[in-house]
């Protein structure tokens, strides 16, 4: 099996452990939160930072991983410079964007979400450079279907000049 195939098996797979750790998460947030802070000592305040940042970001995530599952069974198909991808990759960009601006604003209250935001507008960043790259390969794919020139139809002469700019001017307005 190419390598590729292994890394695009070994990222499927990730993704339905995503899924079930977004799941877990999702349930367990609230009693999670709670125990953090009792355990640790931190603010009272500190649940509602976590549960209110956490939980709006969770559509995004699903929808991010949901994208990159589809980007993953795709390249195990040989699959790979296609549009679908392309647009994949922009939806999951798009996702880390919104939940690293989600995070950002959590940050003020929280600072380890500063981190996390910077990582999740990291990955927002390296995901435009694959989106730019992929729209390269398939431009060049759509090109290569095409032909690279099309035969031209050269206009009969005819002996008189002035009846062949004519039917010239006949072609042009057909």
């Amino acid at each position: 099996m190419k390598k590729y195939k292994i890394s695009a098996w070994t990222l499927l797979i990730s993704s339905y452990l995503l899924f079930v750790v977004l799941i877990a998460l999702i349930f367990l947030l609230p009693k999670g939160a709670f125990w953090y802070t009792e355990i640790k000592k931190r603010p009272d305040t500190l649940p509602t930072v976590l549960i209110s940042t956490c939980y709006p970001c969770v559509p995004f995530a699903f929808l991010a991983i949901w994208e990159i599952r589809k980007v993953a069974k795709n390249i195990i198909n040989d699959r790979i410079f296609i549009k679908e991808n392309q647009k994949s990759l922009f939806l999951f960009g798009l996702c880390c964007l919104i939940a690293g601006a989600i995070m950002f604003v959590a940050g003020f209250f929280y600072f380890p979400f500063f981190i996390t935001s910077g990582a999740a507008l990291f990955c927002t960043l390296m995901t435009k450079v694959f989106y730019d790259v992929f729209s390269i390969h398939v431009v060049k794919e759509d090109e290569s279907d095409t032909p690279e020139y099309e035969e031209i139809e050269e206009p009969k002469k005819n002996e008189d000049p002035a009846n062949a700019e004519e039917t010239a001017s006949e072609k042009e307005e057909d």
